[in-house]
């Protein structure tokens, strides 16, 4: 356990209300968390149980693309969600959280959309390994988790103060609390959670390999490693404005920050030593939810409408799509990108050359 920065009070904004309220932020996150694909992103578990919800699926193309022919034009693939905002990807399904409490899925052939749990009290984040679907709840510091194909939802762990951005290993469901501490739990019922760090100031997004969690500090303007074996605290980079989600690969670890609606937010990333910080997209008003596939760093920047990509090692930046209705979680699982628009309640997505 490490004491890491001091601590400032924090409360984690899950759902649509931290873009109404911005306060620092995570949750990758997550979610919104954002969460990472199929490995690397809760409570009083909810009803589960596979049976049909509401969504849909459908063809309707929606505003935007780049018109440079790379993309199709988006599709509405589920409609009539309330507030989704979370949301992961495997390679056969794509799989969200929403404002009303449920988790649901949506195979990438199209078909029904299938409810997985329902009566949630405010998802925080998703992650799906090869088994299982997992959340936060933020309400009742929750993690949880359901089969993929559905069932009965096992609660993991309950009790925290509050749940926000996750993150699985092997082994591991990873979560920040409001009381600014990352914990850990088995993926397997009754492990007890076990703390990672405590006393952080405002931990968000969080991403974790063999050795590490990483995680965005928004109080304080940091991105931090933490050793897992011994708690041990690295500060890769400061001076950072409110970052919020976060995401890794094999050569780096990635972030979104600043964004008043001003234009002065960026996508940026740190190689894992701390030793080059490179500012990927500036510009931006509102840069959330992140997520790092191949050669490029996917994102969603709600108060633009904009869904776009940059390469992780710099590049011209790619709009995906425009004129989206407050776009936040994104999930990438080729040849598909998706994403939740929070405004108009639709779960979208294009096709293209990842």
């Amino acid at each position: 356990m490490v004491n890491l920065l001091s601590r400032r009070a924090f409360v984690p904004i899950a759902g649509w209300a931290h873009r109404l309220a911005p306060l620092m932020i995570l949750w990758s996150t997550q979610g919104c968390g954002g969460s990472d694909g199929a490995t690397g992103t809760a409570g009083s578990g909810g009803s589960g149980g596979g049976v049909s919800g509401s969504g849909g699926n459908g063809a309707g193309s929606g505003s935007g693309g780049t018109g440079a022919g790379k993309w199709t034009a988006p599709e509405v693939m589920a409609d009539a969600i309330s507030g989704p905002n979370v949301i992961a990807a495997d390679a056969t399904h794509v799989y969200w959280g929403s404002d009303d409490g449920a988790v649901r899925a949506l195979a990438h052939a199209g078909g029904s959309v299938t409810t997985l749990a329902s009566g949630q009290p405010e998802i925080g984040d998703i992650a799906v390994d090869a088994s299982s679907v997992y959340w936060t709840t933020t309400l009742d510091g929750a993690v949880v988790k359901v089969a993929k194909g559905g069932g009965a939802t096992e609660t993991l762990a309950s009790g925290s103060q509050g749940t926000g951005h996750m993150a699985l290993d092997a082994s591991y469901v990873y979560w920040s609390t409001n009381d600014g501490a990352v914990v850990r739990t088995n993926k397997n019922p009754g492990g007890g959670i076990e703390s990672i760090a405590t006393q952080l100031s405002g931990p968000q997004g969080l991403a974790v390999d063999t050795e590490h969690v990483f995680t965005a500090l928004g109080d304080n303007g940091v991105i931090a490693s933490i050793r897992l074996d011994s708690g041990a605290a690295t500060n890769l980079v400061s001076a950072q404005v409110s970052p919020e989600h976060l995401t890794l690969d094999d050569s780096g670890v990635y972030w979104a920050s600043g964004g008043d609606y001003i234009g002065d937010g960026k996508v940026s990333r740190v190689d894992r030593a701390g030793t080059t910080e490179l500012a990927l997209a500036s510009g931006l008003r509102d840069p959330g939810y992140v997520v790092a596939h191949g050669n490029y760093v996917y994102f969603t920047d709600p108060d633009a409408g904009l869904v776009a990509r940059v390469p992780r090692n710099g590049g011209a930046l790619e709009e995906i799509a425009k004129n989206q209705a407050n776009p936040h979680g994104i999930a990438v699982a080729t040849p598909y990108v998706y994403w939740c628009n929070n405004d108009d309640g639709t779960l979208r997505r294009v096709q293209g050359a990842l």
